[in-house]
């Protein structure tokens, strides 16, 4: 490459998935707007989701990248250790692996050594605590075959290991150059807080992102995470972004009902809540005129969170679904959308959410019960929005 061409224009992405975001303003690591979710590439959970062997995982993995593709998620156990193993293949017959951000958990035991030899005796594989994490790490490396992985998370809180124990491991392999950033995956707020405070206080690597259940039926984690994850400044991932499959147009329910492959709730139909969900989420869709309801989901945790990076298991080796993924980049939902999908489930903490209010850095309004005690403030607001949403 001459000098000239050093210095050209960055061309523009072939899909919006390839204009990069930066994850948090803790972490400067370039990533999509989604993450591929590697919970889908293998076949030992067949009894939960699609069959994907090593060739239809790689028509995934080529068809994500050539879109723009760069940031990977996965974990020690996913799919009884078939994930980790199929990524790190695909990374070698490519040769692209400092070019991509690659996430993987531990705290899990691995599906192997479970089901080789017995899940109490494979007790001291699972867990917090520094032996797991470092056996646990020890073989993801080998089978993603890397000597670093970008991100590495906690993926659930044991209760067995102390914080001080937890974030000294952590670090000591942040300092040798196995990991590069600290994530947290389903851990409670008081456990990332204390965490990252520890971390501040000891002059050790916080984490930087936050991963958690959240879509439009299961709003929880706005309650304690999404405060807690802005205080520190921690980028989001939801999981299960799109509601599990169980949101679709009127077009798609009544083909899969047709099909008799509809996914049935508890109680043999869908609930009034995602009958109502569905067709509200289809109004916003139609009035942007897309096809599908994934784009609006995406569009909607977007419009929540700033520094938000959903993960989405692909299970199509057709283009459509990762299409109808990519579309969501570019929508932006105003106000009046937001609130209509909100008004569906709306959020009711109770105390002491309810009594000290919405944050006004986020509303530019103070609801607390004691308000009108502070005065009348001009609230600066810090929601921010990305430039591609200014256009």
């Amino acid at each position: 490459m001459g000098f000239a061409e050093l210095l050209a224009p960055v061309p523009e992405p072939v899909t919006p998935l390839g204009r990069l975001r930066i994850l948090s303003p803790t972490c400067g690591l370039r990533v999509n707007a989604f993450a591929f979710g590697g919970m889908s590439l293998g076949e030992a959970w067949a009894d939960i989701l699609p069959p994907l062997n090593q060739e239809k995982s790689f028509a995934l993995l080529d068809a994500w990248y050539e879109a723009g593709g760069v940031h990977i998620d996965t974990s020690n156990h996913y799919q009884n250790e078939e994930s980790e193993t199929i990524i790190g293949k695909w990374l070698a017959a490519r040769g692209i692996r400092d070019h991509l951000v690659i996430g993987t958990k531990f705290t899990s035991t691995s599906g192997r050594s479970t089901s080789d030899h017995g899940k109490n005796e494979a007790a001291n594989l699972s867990g917090n605590h520094r032996k797991s994490i470092h056996v646990s790490l020890r073989e993801s490396l080998k089978k993603l075959q890397t000597d670093y992985v970008d991100i590495l998370y906690v993926h659930f809180w044991d209760y067995t290991t102390s914080i001080p124990e937890l974030m000294d491991i952590l670090d000591s392999l942040v300092k040798q150059g196995k990991v590069l950033h600290l994530g947290a995956s389903n851990l409670p707020a008081w456990v990332v807080a204390g965490c990252n405070a520890y971390a501040t206080t000891a002059n050790k690597t916080p984490f930087v992102v936050y991963q958690g259940k959240w879509n439009v039926l299961d709003r929880a984690i706005e309650q304690d995470i999404i405060p807690m994850a802005r205080h520190y400044n921690m980028a989001i991932q939801p999981w299960a972004a799109l509601a599990q499959g169980r949101l679709q147009t009127r077009a798609q329910r009544e083909k899969l009902e047709a099909s008799g492959t509809f996914r049935k709730g508890p109680k043999g139909e869908l609930t009034g809540l995602e009958l109502e969900m569905s067709n509200v989420l289809e109004e916003v869709a139609n009035k942007h005129q897309v096809n599908s309801l994934a784009p609006i989901l995406l569009a909607w945790l977007y419009a929540k969170y700033t520094y938000c990076f959903p993960v989405i298991g692909l299970h199509d080796t057709e283009a459509s679904q990762l299409e109808q993924n990519i579309a969501g980049i570019g929508i932006h939902l105003d106000e009046e959308d937001v609130a209509k999908i909100d008004a569906v489930n709306p959020t009711n903490f109770g105390y002491p959410n309810n009594f000290n209010g919405e944050d006004p850095h986020e509303t530019g309004r103070s609801t607390a019960v004691p308000s009108g005690q502070l005065g009348t403030i001009d609230w600066v607001v810090d929601r921010q929005v990305y430039s591609s949403h200014m256009r």
